[in-house]
Order: C-alpha cells, then structure tokens, then sequence
C-alpha cells in the first residue's frame, strides 16, 4: 500500500473520529429544540460510545442552561409544536415536550446500555442523577424514537428539569 493510500485511510479515521465526539447541540439547534431563544451556560457531562460507521452508539450529555433559555422556555406558548425534527431524524416519531415523568418503561429501560461500563464511575454517577431526575414532575420531555413506542430501537430522550436548569439528551441508535 503505497504512503498516500495510507494517508488518506488515517485522514478519514481522524475525520470520523473527530465527527463523532463532537455532538453537541448549538444555539441554533436548540432554538428548534425549545422554541425560543436559547443558550447553554455549561456543558456538565459528556460520553459516547459508537459502534460501527452507520451511526450505531450512544450519547450521553449533561447542559446547564442559562436562566433566560430556561425562564422564555417556561413562559412558551408553542411547547406542543417542538422540538423540530432536523434532516437526520425526519423519519423518527415524537413525542412533543411534555410536563411530567416519563412514563414509559421501555425508554427508561433502555438507558441500561449505560450500565453495562461499570468501570466509568462517572457515568454510573451521571446516569442515577438523570434517573432521580426523570422522577421529578416538574421535568419536561420530549422524546424522538424509531420503531414503536413500546418497543423502539433507537431513541433520543431530551429533559429538562427547570429547578436546577439542567438539560439531558440521550440518544441511543442500534
């Protein structure tokens, strides 16, 4: 294999690699994630983990948004009519935000793909914290998900806990 093949081959692992750690959500995704103007004050936590080139993995992130985003998210009228679904998750279903617990055992089980890395104490921290959370009534969710909602294979699971501004986005893709 001669020296450019081999360059070109690193060049397209580092670009993969580089893409897949760096999903985050920005300004302009949140605004179609809230419905309002939005900024994210801190990123808490972040963990992934992907599996294979056709976007298989997990994502695991913490925010703390700023009182604003989170005061104009409250105050919205148009709750039911977001998040929007960008171009990747077009032929997801959703669930609109919602007030409440999460009720549906079948998205809350599948966050068990999180426990199985024992050995990442901060993760197993960061993952009872959203469990403790989820429990909360006064969280908002919203959930895209492919498959049926009984029984889904990939999800993307967004909460808000509007007591202590922290915003969580799951996605699991299998």
């Amino acid at each position: 294999m001669d020296i450019n093949m081999k360059r070109g081959y690193f060049i397209l692992v580092v670009i993969f690699m580089v893409s897949c750690e760096s999903y985050i959500y920005d300004e302009i995704d949140l605004e179609n994630v809230f419905g309002v103007e939005s900024a994210v004050e801190d990123k808490v936590y972040s963990y992934s983990e992907f599996a294979g080139f056709q976007g298989e993995g997990y994502i695991f992130n913490e925010y703390i948004l700023t009182e604003e985003t989170v005061s104009n998210f409250l105050k919205s009228t148009s709750k039911d009519t977001f998040p929007k679904k960008d171009e990747y998750k077009s032929k997801w279903e959703l669930i609109n935000w919602k007030k409440g617990l999460v009720l549906n055992d079948n998205i809350i089980n599948m966050l068990s793909v999180f426990e199985g890395d024992t050995s990442n104490e901060d993760l197993q921290n960061q993952l009872e914290g959203l469990k403790d959370n989820i429990g909360t009534p006064n969280n908002y969710y919203s959930l895209f998900y492919k498959g049926s909602i009984e029984e889904p294979y990939s999800i993307e699971l967004l909460i808000i806990n509007p007591d202590n501004r922290s915003f969580w986005v799951v996605n699991i893709v299998t």
